[in-house]
């Protein structure tokens, strides 16, 4: 059986992420973690415990989301525009960061977002998910793919599939 033909909870397994796919993810995701490293490495233990519970929010948040995909497929047929608001929280959570408020401000909601995108990015890489990366770390937990385009990474998806359904593989 091939792996795009096998169940995974009920559902189909959505088909792999290509090569190039898989490895600008892992490369995108690496490069945000060197980016934020010196903050973990020589930031105060309150910004490093702020920053992670940003980080563990986020999962959180994107847990919640993931079930409601779930729960209400006519919400992911819009993959497009469910993509966009997938990624809301993540951009908010940045842009929060750059003020000076008690949560997020000095920076902590720039690094927890990075932080929690970069893990994203190299889980769905090392997975080979296709789709929206932010919801890598639920599809794991629950082994159940939430069907939403990546801004990003769709096209490029789109174009491999192609690529490889045209020399057979």
């Amino acid at each position: 059986m091939r792996e795009s033909e096998t169940q995974v909870a009920g559902d189909r397994r959505p088909e792999r992420a290509g090569p190039v796919g898989r490895a600008l993810r892992i490369a995108l995701g690496v490069l945000l973690i060197v980016n934020v490293a010196g903050f973990y490495a020589y930031g105060s233990v309150a910004f490093v415990l702020r920053t992670a519970a940003i980080s563990a929010a986020l999962f959180a948040i994107y847990v919640v989301m993931h079930r409601f995909f779930l729960a209400h497929p006519a919400a992911g047929a819009a993959r497009w525009l469910a993509s966009v608001l997938a990624l809301a929280p993540v951009v908010f959570v940045y842009i929060l960061g750059m003020g000076d408020g008690p949560i997020f401000g000095s920076g902590a909601g720039q690094v927890g977002a990075l932080t929690f995108l970069a893990i994203s990015l190299i889980l769905a890489g090392v997975r080979g998910d296709r789709g929206c990366e932010v919801m890598a770390l639920p599809n794991a937990l629950f082994g159940r793919p939430c069907h939403l385009a990546c801004i990003v990474f769709s096209p490029l998806d789109s174009v491999e599939k192609r690529r490889s359904a045209r020399s057979g593989r």
